[in-house]
């Protein structure tokens, strides 16, 4: 088990390794959940409802993808 700091560190060198492509999937998905939020507001208000959670949902299964990808091990399960 590392610190909060020492896991910040590691977390940094991953990303910094993997720039643009971090940048990339970030503003594509920037994009899409603000589409679908809007999609969701503009359903009389009550749509958001619905693809707020979708658009998290994304958001978790991309992180652990890139994760798994760039450490080649799984998750942890719980603490």
């Amino acid at each position: 088990p590392e610190s909060g700091w020492e896991a910040a560190k590691a977390s940094m060198r991953m990303v910094r390794e993997r720039f643009w492509s971090v940048l990339g999937l970030t503003l594509l998905y920037c994009l899409i959940s603000s589409a679908a939020n809007l999609a969701g507001l503009l359903a009389c208000c009550v749509g958001v409802l619905f693809t707020t959670p979708v658009v998290l949902f994304w958001q978790m299964a991309a992180v652990t993808y890139l994760y798994r990808s760039w450490t080649g091990r799984p998750l942890g399960q719980g603490a």
